[in-house]
């Protein structure tokens, strides 16, 4: 359970256990207009041994450019930041990925706006999301191009 907030002015949210982080984890719905008193924040946690991840802000739905950091996470410890900023405007998605000899990481999202003088929020898991295709062996073949002679 996590709280936030005083008095009559606080909003709390449950957080499931999930799965560590593999191959990468997404979370929609981030912003780039938004208050400067709400936004996203990636929690990464590291719980055995040092990690490092790629931290992915796609291109914005209304057009720009994508955004990259690598993030160093430290054994035993958990690491708040901010979705590296996209140039443009409009909703993007944030990728976390383990990189190469990476210990264990466990990633969440909050996403936190104000609605009468409430910071409100929500703290969203990041299991790892599969989101990987496999493509099969193709050769090109221009012969269905003559009509299949």
């Amino acid at each position: 359970r996590i709280v936030r907030g005083n008095g009559n002015k606080q909003d709390l949210a449950f957080l499931p256990a999930t799965a560590p982080v593999t191959t990468r984890a997404t979370a929609a719905d981030n912003r780039t207009e938004v208050p400067t008193s709400g936004g996203s924040t990636l929690y990464i946690t590291a719980p055995t041994q040092d990690a490092r991840v790629k931290v992915i802000s796609s291109m914005p739905s209304e057009g720009g450019t994508a955004a990259t950091k690598t993030v160093e996470v430290k054994a035993g410890t958990t690491v708040a930041l901010a979705p590296p900023k996209p140039s443009g405007k409009g909703a993007f998605a944030v990728t976390v990925e383990p990189l190469s000899g990476a210990g264990q990481v466990y990633a969440a999202r909050m996403l936190a706006l104000p609605e009468n003088g409430v910071q409100k929020f929500t703290v969203q898991p990041m299991p790892d999301d599969r989101g990987t295709v496999a493509v099969p062996d193709a050769r090109a073949d221009l012969a269905i191009l003559n009509g299949g002679e």
